[in-house]
């Protein structure tokens, strides 16, 4: 999606490099873009090929480093921040927040696919121990992590 007026999606999987286009969200912030998905979400859900509680943004790092920026709504006490309870709330009742990385455009389809199909990932996608001085989510290394079991 590369315009808010827009009544059709494009095809799935960006491919490098990306051509130019015309941005109709340019000079959104992350909480407007956030606003916007969760007030379009049976729209997006429609489109078939969108999340509501997910997107991406390339900006201007992106363009030198090859990096783009996702965002994911994330129930909080699932991410291993809150509470250990056994207890499962009202789905009204769960705290969602917003939570985002900086990753290489490569690994970028396979953590979206993981942050959406594999609750389980979460706490190891949301160790700030995962980011690298550069301010790159290191994928890899959390697959590697998750895989061994931690």
């Amino acid at each position: 999606m590369r315009d808010p007026s827009q009544d059709s999606y494009d095809a799935w999987k960006t491919q490098l490099p990306v051509p130019e286009f015309s941005n109709g969200f340019s000079g959104y912030t992350a909480s407007q873009l956030q606003e916007y998905v969760t007030s379009h979400e049976a729209q997006i859900e429609e489109g078939g090929n969108l999340e509501a509680r997910q997107f991406a943004v390339l900006d201007e790092r992106s363009a030198s480093d090859g990096t783009v920026v996702l965002w994911m709504q994330l129930d909080k006490d699932l991410m291993g921040q809150g509470e250990e309870s056994g207890d499962v709330e009202a789905e009204d009742e769960v705290e969602k927040v917003w939570r985002q990385w900086r990753v290489k455009f490569e690994d970028s389809e396979k953590i979206a696919i993981d942050l959406d199909m594999t609750i389980a990932m979460w706490p190891v996608y949301c160790r700030d121990d995962l980011v690298g001085e550069d301010g790159v989510f290191n994928v890899k290394r959390a697959i590697e992590i998750f895989e061994d079991g931690g």
